[in-house]
């Protein structure tokens, strides 16, 4: 006698999520420490006191950066050893600013009086 329950779908869905979410990676987004390829873009957000991701991995060559505050007070964006400053931005605001890269690892902070003790520092690695 043949059943008449249907095979469940659930297995296969959760298959083809975490396929889905391996292959998007989440790159340049925050909490992301995924290699991007060159030329993209990498998502940051500050906030009271802190820099998101803190950690963030790259190919060399171009780089846009999208910095967001999503905090309550102005802050900065500054990868040391670039020329790349991004002199204010306030609470709610996005700015965005481009650079090329060779390989290397770069200091982010927000050079604010008070804010990079306060612990507004992160790391860009830029490698092959």
């Amino acid at each position: 006698m043949a059943s008449s329950r249907k095979p469940s779908r659930r297995p296969i869905a959760l298959l083809l999520a975490a396929v889905l979410l391996a292959a998007c990676g989440g790159r340049g987004q925050p909490g992301s420490t995924v290699p991007t390829p060159p030329g993209t873009t990498l998502t940051v957000e500050e906030s009271e006191f802190r820099i998101v991701p803190p950690d963030l991995t790259a190919g060399p060559g171009r780089l846009t950066f999208q910095i967001k505050n999503v905090g309550t007070v102005e802050h900065n964006f500054v990868v040391e050893g670039t020329g790349v400053k991004v002199e204010s931005i306030q609470p709610g605001e996005t700015q965005t600013a481009r650079v090329d890269l060779a390989a290397g690892t770069y200091r982010l902070v927000c050079t604010i009086p008070g804010h990079e003790e306060a612990g507004m520092v992160g790391t860009l690695e830029v490698s092959p």
